[in-house]
């Protein structure tokens, strides 16, 4: 151990001793506050009839104030559990300006006071934690509640614990990301995804912690942690804003529930709680209240097949949503066929009605309807001889129904269908979710998450214009768009990067091309299958991938001998093939001959150590340790599409790549 290990395996003993001191306190508070409660609930049962209501009300008050107290407690000391495992992970060294002794600052995923009430430890979302972040040595500043503060970094030290224990200290200048980051990356995946927070780049850093309120596409290559970004943003507005924002108040629309439970551990492991998390079908069929027969997976086969139905394809152009737009537009001109209605021996004129009508244009259809009858029953209570029997809401609800030329949002997306020459159906597919929402905010009432302050959409490259517009709908709040059109598995969806930016005109583009999670190989081979230049791996070395030309009889033979010496140094590995369809015929030929998972998107979870079979659309998103491609072969993945999905795939690799092509036997 050399003299730096020493000086900071005496530094964490004395920070250690201080917490093992905090826990021994909560642990005897929350001990003693649960005997405190159990006395005072058996009082309050053995009691009961004796004690009058209002020292009753007064105790159950007091009782919700012993349990939520005894909640923070034990929150406390969960974290502290967390602390004493991996306190912190960098010292910075700044002399602030006006001062003549350096002050070493430890940066952890949580902060920590003594009992003297001294921060021994920042979290990492301080202010002051952007001097690791940003800064190398020389002058430095941070922004403070109360201000600018300067000063000038002396000293930095990269630290790893592992159980508890010091592991390693590095003490360098401006290589300290560099080291740390190539002993990180080297790292084997766990299964899920995990906090970066000791090795945030700069350029990540910026974004997690901008003050801007406007809408924000992050669009970046693969590996160069889009995802991991908009959850540490998250984290990080959760601790910034915390007197305005809830957990409550922030959502995640994922691209499928596979990808959803990969990243649910990342934010609990920060020390938030956990945000709503929607995959998009899910999200779709809860606010329409349709359920699609086909899901937007199969749907994505189905473009990957080349096999869309003519009304999916229609959806995705880019001009449907204008037309669906224009033809509500004459839907609201026609809908109300209006004639005078006899109500409780009074006539109502359709001019009258029409009227009412045009008066609530803002309002949707049926909301209209139900506002007119309020009128009318308003007037007929106004008149000198009001009626014995007044009709009801409800009653004349179904009357005004009648005049109705359409009576429900799927009869009006019927009409809009054959109105475009195509035969409208029963069975709905994925995107058959977004017209409907549309039109239900038209017909029945307005679909908006008034609630939520903070939506983050991944994937946001294989949505279609029209689905955009939706969301725009949907979520009137700050968004966090994170995506990379170089990703797209199939040429159906006419949007690119253009485009998005009309459709959020006022949101800031940031543009990350440095990639981090494949090896310099694996990242310089997937490259070469989309002719991205703009690609920047980091130099981080690795195998050359390895494309293995067999004859369809002996290909299962190779892939079990090639699963064998995997297996035997990686923990997570994944075999893609290009859709679900070829993974289950796979998944039938190998499931005898080793242990693996087949991923279908449903609720599955990636386990710490597993073998995976995937279709590439369910692959997006996650990484492995290893990937073997089946069926890699040209005539497989043929044209610009192909390219991208086998683009995709190989990009999903951390440490290790492998392709099988098969040719004739």
């Amino acid at each position: 151990m050399n003299r730096i290990e020493k000086e900071e395996q005496q530094n964490w003993q004395q920070i250690k001793q201080q917490m093992l001191s905090q826990q021994r306190f909560w642990t005897d508070s929350l001990t003693s506050a649960s005997k405190e409660l159990q006395q005072f609930q058996a009082y309050l049962v053995n009691y009961k009839g004796e004690i009058d209501p209002h020292e009753m009300f007064a105790n159950i008050c007091l009782q919700e104030q012993q349990v939520a107290a005894g909640s923070i407690t034990f929150h406390q000391l969960e974290k502290l559990q967390k602390q004493l495992i991996n306190p912190y992970f960098t010292r910075v060294d700044f002399l602030f300006d006006g001062e003549v002794e350096t002050e070493p600052i430890y940066i952890g995923r949580f902060s920590f006071s003594n009992e003297q009430n001294q921060l021994l430890i920042y979290d990492w979302r301080a202010p002051i934690a952007s001097l690791f972040y940003d800064f190398d040595f020389g002058s430095a500043n941070y922004e403070a509640p109360n201000g600018s503060v300067s000063g000038a970094i002396t000293g930095k030290r990269q630290i790893k614990f592992k159980n508890g224990k010091l592991d390693y200290v590095l003490d360098t200048q401006t290589t300290i990301f560099d080291d740390i980051l190539q002993k990180e990356l080297s790292t084997q995946q766990s299964g899920r995804m995990s906090t970066i927070i000791g090795t945030i780049q700069k350029e990540q850093n910026q974004i997690i912690r901008s003050k801007n309120h406007r809408d924000l596409i992050v669009h970046g290559v693969a590996g160069s942690g889009k995802t991991s970004i908009a959850l540490h943003r998250i984290a990080f507005l959760l601790y910034q804003e915390r007197e305005r924002l809830s957990s409550e108040q922030i959502t995640i629309v994922s691209p499928n529930r596979v990808f959803g439970t990969y990243i649910s551990e990342v934010l609990p492991e920060l020390g938030e709680e956990p945000v709503n998390e929607w995959s998009i079908d899910l999200l779709m069929e809860q606010v329409t209240q349709q359920t699609a027969v086909i899901s937007r997976l199969e749907e994505m086969e189905q473009a990957i097949a080349g096999k869309l139905p003519e009304r999916v394809d229609y959806l995705a152009l880019t001009n449907s949503f204008k037309e669906l737009k224009d033809f509500l537009t004459e839907v609201e001109q026609c809908i109300f066929q209006t004639e005078s209605l006899e109500i409780a021996g009074y006539e109502f004129s359709p001019t009258y009605l029409n009227r009412r009508f045009l008066a609530y244009h803002r309002q949707p259809i049926i909301v209209r309807l139900e506002l007119i009858a309020n009128d009318i029953i308003e007037d007929i209570k106004s008149k000198p001889f009001r009626p014995k029997r007044v009709p009801t809401k409800g009653q004349l609800n179904k009357k005004l129904m009648k005049l109705l030329a359409y009576r429900s949002s799927n009869a009006l997306y019927d009409a809009f269908l054959i109105k475009q020459g195509i035969q409208p159906t029963k069975r709905f597919s994925f995107s058959d979710l977004f017209p409907l929402a549309y039109i239900h905010s038209f017909f029945d009432k307005k679909l908006v998450f008034k609630e939520n302050k903070y939506v983050v959409i991944d994937e946001i490259q294989d949505y279609t214009y029209l689905q955009l517009q939706v969301i725009q709908e949907l979520f009137p709040c700050q968004k966090l768009l994170v995506g990379d059109y170089s990703q797209q598995l199939t040429v159906a969806n006419s949007m690119n990067l253009e485009q998005l930016q009309k459709v959020f005109s006022k949101a800031d583009l940031v543009q990350l091309n440095k990639s981090y999670r494949s090896t310099y190989e694996i990242m310089t081979f997937a490259k070469r299958l989309i002719f991205d230049q703009q690609i920047e791996p980091v130099v981080r070395h690795g195998t050359t991938p390895e494309v293995l030309q067999v004859k369809y009889d002996e290909a299962v033979d190779t892939i079990q001998r090639k699963m064998f010496s995997l297996k035997a140094c990686f923990k997570t590995i994944a075999l893609i093939t290009k859709n679900r369809q070829q993974a289950q015929k796979w998944y039938e030929e190998l499931k005898n001959l080793f242990a693996v998972t087949l991923l279908l998107d449903n609720n599955q979870t990636l386990e710490k150590t597993g073998t995976y079979l995937c279709g590439v659309s369910t692959a997006k998103g996650l990484e492995f340790d290893a990937v073997m491609i089946l069926d890699s072969q040209s005539e497989n993945f043929s044209g610009q599409a192909g390219r991208q999905q086998l683009f995709v795939a190989a990009t999903r690799a951390i440490h290790h790549l492998v392709l099988i092509e098969r040719g004739a036997s």
